[in-house]
C-alpha cells in the first residue's frame, strides 16, 4: 500500500483556514476606496494575525503552495 504523509505547512493552513470561512463570508464586491473586510490568519509561526491591526499601512497577501 502507498501511502504519503502530508506536512501542514503555512500554505495548507491558510488553506484550510479560506476554506472554514468561505461559507460565512459572502462574495463581495469593493468599490475603490471601500475599506476591506477584516480578517485573521496565522502566521508561519502560527501567530494570528487581524488585517487591522495593519490599518493605514500598505499590505500585500502572498499566496502560495509548494509540493
Amino acid at each position: 500500500m502507498n501511502s504519503k504523509v502530508v506536512k501542514a505547512g503555512p500554505g495548507l493552513l491558510l488553506a484550510v483556514a479560506l476554506v472554514a470561512l468561505a461559507p460565512s463570508v459572502a462574495p463581495a464586491v469593493l468599490q475603490v476606496g471601500q475599506e476591506a473586510p477584516n480578517f485573521t490568519l496565522p502566521d508561519t509561526a502560527y501567530v494570528n494575525h487581524e488585517l487591522t491591526e495593519w490599518r493605514g499601512r500598505c499590505v500585500l497577501l502572498n499566496f502560495w503552495t509548494s509540493t
